[in-house]
């Protein structure tokens, strides 16, 4: 599965605000492709960084909660994006926030 250039655009735009480091990196890659759930693998690839470096920050996103285990497929463990989780949500629906904020 490729990424487009609108969704390189995105996960650009997380690295810039809050730092290149594959925390940030794997976070934007959840936050641009939050439809679908993803392999190690599949995160690997798309965010450029080897899976090692994906293995050592998954288990800090998925104790805050921006990223859940969804289910297993073989041996590969599925991630997915914590739509449920109030960050999460701040940063996929900005515009939730801008209304509320300028009705006060």
């Amino acid at each position: 599965m490729g990424r487009t250039p609108r969704h390189e655009e995105k996960s650009d735009f997380f690295a810039s605000v809050f730092g290149n480091t594959v925390q940030v990196r794997v976070a934007g890659f959840f936050l641009t492709d939050g439809h679908c759930d993803h392999s190690i693998t599949e995160v690997s690839r798309a965010c450029n960084v080897d899976r090692v470096s994906v293995y050592r920050v998954l288990p800090a996103l998925v104790k805050q909660g921006i990223i859940r285990k969804k289910r297993e497929v073989g041996q590969a463990v599925m991630y997915e994006l914590n739509k449920r989780n109030p960050c999460v949500q701040s940063l996929t629906q900005p515009h939730a926030m801008s209304r509320s904020s300028s009705s006060s």
